[in-house]
């Protein structure tokens, strides 16, 4: 397959972060990307801004999050406000990147060939800080998980696939409200409702089997990624070591229901199921929770 590149005429903006934004405070970063807290210097607002260096080859694979994006506007979804490129000398200061895998960096300062910025709404941590931080009651534990598989339908029915959804890439804002964000791997379902991938990205504990072994990535590979993400909200884990442990346990299925997971087991069982088709929809787990009056 010939590389993308930016079609004829393609021009980057200049200046345009400069002219327009303050950029406050680094929040994160990941193997591609860096993320920042920034204030508009036009409306006053704050808003999360990432920051992903790339080359002229990767053009539409880059800037399919953008369209993603555009595409998603339900109230579970981070609100995506705009996204640019500029040359990659636009960025104040050194970005760390690598040059030579298209990937952010904590060794390397080499100057990219473009890059590619994202705004959207500023949360105020993720899911597993949440967690981490907060002692929740079993009506505050479904009512997030049904927002989070809210958002996964909602996703769904534009015929998109997340590919990375984990505790990380899920957000609350100021009324507790989740919110599914990060759509960097994301991809459009082909008309067989698949999204073929050269690569397996993403977080691994997460990861269903179909995109370790065939790098393909369904609809019902957000569904395995659910599972792990309900079993982490249900559980109390005292330890990351734990943590991970008792994951691995459930993967492997030598892992007993207790507490408030009995009542959920079935389901949880059956979204870790290895053959995706196995696997219940979004929108068959929101109506188990709304029929037991979960959600």
């Amino acid at each position: 397959m010939a590389p993308s590149t930016p079609p004829d005429g393609f021009r980057c903006t200049s200046g345009y972060l400069r002219k327009n934004f303050e950029v406050q405070e680094k929040l994160g970063a990941g193997g591609f990307a860096h993320v920042y807290k920034c204030k508009n210097l036009v409306d006053d607002g704050t808003y999360a801004l990432k920051v992903v260096p790339f080359r002229a080859e990767s053009y539409e694979d880059t800037r399919r999050e953008a369209i993603i994006n555009a595409r998603l506007q339900g109230p579970h979804i981070t609100r995506y406000y705009q996204a640019w490129i500029e040359d990659g000398a636009s960025w104040p200061g050194k970005l760390c990147w690598s040059s030579d895998s298209d990937t952010a960096s904590d060794t390397e300062t080499s100057t990219p060939e473009y890059i590619f910025y994202v705004l959207t709404e500023l949360c105020l941590g993720d899911l597993n800080s949440f967690l981490a931080e907060n002692s929740l009651d079993q009506a505050e534990k479904f009512r997030i998980f049904g927002e989070i598989v809210s958002g996964v339908s909602h996703i769904h029915d534009k015929d998109i696939v997340h590919r990375d959804l984990s505790t990380q890439n899920i957000f609350f804002d100021g009324y507790r409200k989740m919110k599914i964000g990060d759509f960097g791997l994301a991809g459009v379902l082909n008309a067989e409702g698949v999204f073929e991938t050269s690569a397996s990205l993403g977080n691994l504990i997460y990861m269903a089997p179909e995109i370790k072994k065939d790098s393909i990535a369904l609809k019902k590979s957000n569904i395995y990624s659910l599972g792990i993400i309900c079993f982490e909200i249900f559980s109390d884990f005292e330890s990351i070591s734990e943590r991970y442990r008792e994951i691995q346990n459930l993967k492997m299925n030598t892992k007993d229901a207790t507490g408030w997971l009995k009542s959920l087991w079935s389901s949880l069982m059956s979204m870790l199921d290895e053959n995706p088709s196995e696997r219940p929809s979004a929108e068959r787990i929101l109506a188990l929770l709304q029929a037991k009056g979960d959600y």
